[in-house]
């Protein structure tokens, strides 16, 4: 699994949780930033997106890959890709 197939596994579990919570999704790309550009994606969504990343990658992954290790920017959908990209190298394959 490459970089790319990770990022549409980020856009597909945003978009899946938008969906389940009744919330429009509207148009979701590599730039995009979550917290910033889809209305009322907040902190419990992006949990709940990290559980379905984790099942699609087949690993397990910290609590929320969308919240950056350091400091408190807004990660893009690129970036946060490229954060599981780093957590599955460790990561353990879920079963």
């Amino acid at each position: 699994m490459d970089r790319d197939d990770i990022v549409r596994h980020v856009i597909s579990a945003v978009t899946q949780v938008q969906k389940t919570s009744g919330r429009s999704v509207g148009g979701i790309g590599p730039d995009t930033r979550p917290f910033k550009d889809i209305q009322d994606f907040d902190s419990l969504c992006g949990v709940e997106a990290t559980v379905l990343l984790s099942e699609a990658v087949g690993r397990e992954l910290p609590d929320s890959v969308f919240v950056p290790q350091v400091g408190n920017r807004l990660l893009s959908v690129r970036e946060i890709a490229d954060g599981v990209v780093e957590c599955m190298k460790a990561a353990p394959v879920v079963q």
